[in-house]
């Protein structure tokens, strides 16, 4: 099992020691097991950030686009496992004729 530990970062802004490449090569190896999703922009639709199944609460963003920079609770933005026609049969795009 060959996999890239290489830990990208800018050397100028710090050093990273081996107890903190530990934690980070041990944080991305529990990762993988774990089912990730997108949060984005609630303005403009941009990727803010991975999100992961165990992740709840507050997060604080600033989006590269729009330049949105606001608290948003995770639970707002949860994606709906039902069908989206049983929830809004008006959405646009869709004709029931």
């Amino acid at each position: 099992m060959n996999q890239n530990k290489e830990i990208i970062f800018d050397s100028r802004y710090g050093h990273l020691t081996p107890e903190v490449e530990q934690k980070i090569l041990k944080s991305r190896e529990e990762i993988r097991q774990i089912k990730g999703r997108e949060l984005k922009c609630p303005v403009c639709g941009f990727r803010l950030e991975e999100i992961y199944g165990i992740t709840a609460g507050y997060v604080h963003v600033k989006c590269r686009k729009c330049k949105l920079e606001e608290p948003l609770n995770l639970a707002y933005f949860r994606k709906l496992k039902s069908n989206s026609m049983l929830i809004n049969p008006f959405k646009i795009g869709h004709n029931s004729r």
